[in-house]
Parts: structure tokens; C-alpha cells; sequence
């Protein structure tokens, strides 16, 4: 039988220069459905753009839909995922990658810095015997 497990997972990104999409590898655990989470701007980027959708790869908006989270200011935004992961989203069982688009980042002299926390459920497979 399956074992559920819910889990947050918590990691946070530095948005690189010139970048539009700030990468969390690994964040989703194979076999994972993202249940809600929180994007955080924690350090304020120096340089004015938008960030606008939360996601994976192939799925760019998948936890936000289309949002406009100011990277230049500190600053929350709740996620409700629109789309579940019963698997890798490349339908394989591996880990899944969260990606966050935003608009251009420039080149900063203070680094953006975003936590991304997702609360998912796991499906393990466990084992019984009598």
C-alpha cells in the first residue's frame, strides 16, 4: 500500500543577473502533490521588475497563475497550486524543479533573494508482512 507523508519543503534561490527564470532544483519530491506554499521575497533585488508566475518547466504558472510580485521590494505571495505532480512533470519518477519567471533582472549590485516553501503530500510505497 501507499503511506502519505506531507512535507514542506523550503528552500531559497538567489535571482542571478540578466535572468528570467530563478531555478529550485530538486524542490518536488517524485510522486508529490503540491498541496500550497508561499513565494518570499526576502532580499530586495536593486534592480525594478516583476516577478510573474511559480511553477515548473513545463508548467510555468502551475502554483501561481499570473501574479506581479515586486523583486525590488520584500514581500510574500500565497500559491495555490492549479495543476498537481502525480509524477515528475516530464512523466518520469524523479524529483521536480520549481521555477519562479520574472521579467529581466539586469545586472543588480544587490542581489534578489526568493524563499520558495511548498507544502506537498508524498505517496510512498511501503511494505507489509504477516
Amino acid at each position: 500500500f501507499k503511506a502519505i507523508q506531507d512535507l514542506v519543503n523550503d528552500f531559497v534561490a538567489t535571482i542571478a543577473d540578466s535572468s528570467t527564470t530563478t531555478d529550485f532544483t530538486d524542490l518536488i519530491p517524485a510522486g508529490s502533490f503540491v498541496l500550497g506554499g508561499v513565494l518570499e521575497v526576502v532580499t530586495a533585488s536593486s534592480q525594478t521588475f516583476n516577478i510573474t508566475d511559480v511553477g515548473t518547466a513545463n508548467d510555468d504558472d502551475a502554483f501561481s497563475g499570473t501574479i506581479a510580485l515586486a523583486a525590488n521590494a520584500t514581500g510574500k505571495q500565497l500559491l495555490a497550486p492549479l495543476a498537481l505532480l502525480p509524477d515528475g512533470d516530464d512523466m518520469s519518477d524523479s524529483a521536480v524543479t520549481a521555477r519562479v519567471t520574472h521579467a529581466s533582472s539586469g545586472t543588480q549590485t544587490t542581489d534578489g533573494v526568493l524563499r520558495l516553501s511548498l507544502v506537498v503530500m508524498t505517496m510512498a510505497e511501503t511494505w507489509s508482512y504477516r
